[in-house]
């Protein structure tokens, strides 16, 4: 009788391990997969900064002056890395044409000298890391077509000195596919093989170096655009843990279910990393949510690359202020509450993963199982399924021993 129990609990187990790993293989795998570092790594990662308003000039002063102010154990400053737009629509010129031909300012321009130099200037100093983000966030001639049917568009855009592109529509925003109408479709390979060559070009004359890391604007991209980036010598890509190739019916991004993870190589050969939270004051988010944020990345030995666009610092002088005062807050608190804290770029970070470097990456094979299990658990889909077959018991143990046992080994 107790053996034919004993039978019937292995049987349960075993039936249900199968359905569960049948139905999350990818997300199995890719826990396992995804390197395990041994301490908590914060990095703010920043778009849309370029040719625009002015203003960004002196915002990226202050930033820099405030992040030079703080270290880590290494002495390390924190780094925000900058999606560059390397140029945006001259008005005056499309204007003139009757709004039949695009033409551009780029941030190669005399006017744009000032927020070229404060960009370099923090790089200088280790605070900022330079990404490619896009010759412009958009594709030109989607730009032009929602000029010729959207009067307000036109009205408001020719009011503006220079265009701010979060103010787009966010269909519009999109670079990498043709929105004129939806659901979008893509663009030709020669259309893109020459705009990745543009770009990339005009960003090594801006700043003397060729970009290595690569943040597509909306994270729409498909899998021809990442060919081209890697022939340009390109080799990371920022992502937000999925590839969304275009826009469907309703605008919104779609595309691959395909679940992606930091350090994960691409068919195309360029390597993936993963924004994980957000850290937008403008929408609300504090200090609180940034640390927050970090403290669940560090228990699932991941890094914390939080997306914080230029829009919270150029808004107003109010938003402004009080981005400055909760990014100072995320910043000091952080290395308060973890004294092992690493400031790292998304590059930097990139390099550790491939020279699987003994400091940062763990090698042991217990603790990976582990920290894959402590992974498993966090996702609620998964959670819910060993909840329904009783397979949570096993697992929570497993957690237990790794917080008791292991715990102060990783973190």
């Amino acid at each position: 009788m107790f053996i034919d129990l004993i039978f019937l609990v292995l049987a349960w187990v075993v039936v249900w391990s199968v359905i569960i790993i049948k139905r999350y293989r990818q997300e199995l795998l890719s826990y396992w997969r995804e390197p395990v570092l041994k301490h908590p790594v914060l990095i703010f990662e920043s778009d849309d900064w370029g040719a625009g308003p002015l203003i960004q000039a002196n915002v990226l002063q202050r930033i820099s002056s405030l992040l030079l102010q703080y270290s880590d154990k290494h002495g390390h400053h924190p780094i925000m890395t900058l999606g560059v737009i390397l140029s945006i629509p001259d008005f005056k010129k499309i204007k003139l044409s009757g709004f039949k031909t695009y033409y551009w300012q780029g941030l190669d321009q005399p006017i744009f000298s000032s927020i070229k130099a404060a960009m370099l200037d923090g790089k200088a100093h280790g605070v900022f890391d330079l990404q490619l983000h896009g010759m412009a966030h958009y594709w030109p001639a989607n730009l032009m077509h929602l000029l010729q049917i959207d009067a307000q568009l036109k009205q408001r855009l020719n009011e503006e000195e220079f265009l701010v592109t979060e103010t787009l529509p966010s269909v519009i925003q999109s670079r990498w596919t043709n929105t004129e109408n939806l659901p979008t479709v893509p663009l030709s390979h020669e259309e893109i093989g020459q705009a990745v060559g543009e770009e990339v070009n005009l960003f090594k004359e801006l700043f003397g170096f060729n970009p290595e890391v690569v943040v597509p604007p909306t994270f729409v991209w498909d899998r021809t655009v990442e060919r081209y980036w890697k022939q340009r010598s390109v080799n990371y890509l920022v992502t937000p843990g999925k590839c969304f190739e275009r826009r469907d019916k309703e605008g919104k991004p779609c595309g691959s279910d395909q679940k992606i993870t930091s350090g994960q190589l691409s068919e195309s050969g360029l390597i993936y990393f993963v924004r994980n939270d957000y850290f937008e004051p403008s929408l609300g988010h504090s200090h609180d949510m940034a640390l927050s944020a970090l403290a669940k990345k560090t228990q699932l030995a991941q890094p914390a690359l939080l997306e914080i666009h230029r829009v919270n610092f150029i808004q107003n002088d109010d938003m402004t202020e009080k981005s400055l005062k909760e990014l100072e807050l995320a910043i000091s608190r952080s290395i308060d509450k973890y004294p092992d804290l690493l400031f790292l770029s998304t590059k930097e970070l990139a390099d550790k993963y491939r020279s699987n470097n003994d400091y940062f990456i763990e090698k042991s094979y217990r603790i990976r199982f582990l920290v894959s299990v402590v992974r498993l658990w966090a996702n609620n889909a998964i959670r819910k399924w060993l909840y329904l077959s009783g397979l949570f018991l096993p697992l929570r143990c497993l957690i237990y021993w790794h917080y008791r046992s292991w715990h102060r080994k990783i973190y």
